[in-house]
């Protein structure tokens, strides 16, 4: 049965992808270009210090996943 992640570790442990808690729109999100560079879950996305990435930290860690917006 799922259940909601209560700590920080379960938090960083979710699956980005199709996850019903990290939606755009009320939509879950699947971004193919991101899974075939290996990013599946939060904690992916993060630095040493819980951190978001940024945007050229993605770049330079995964590859070009993604283009910047604005």
């Amino acid at each position: 049965m799922f259940s909601m992640p209560n700590t920080s570790i379960e938090i960083k442990q979710q699956v980005l992808w199709l996850n019903a808690n990290i939606c755009i729109d009320k939509k879950p999100i699947y971004w193919q270009t991101f899974i075939d560079s290996g990013v599946y879950f939060i904690n992916d996305i993060l630095n040493v210090r819980g951190e978001f990435y940024t945007f050229e930290t993605l770049i330079s860690t995964y590859g070009n996943v993604c283009s910047r917006l604005a």
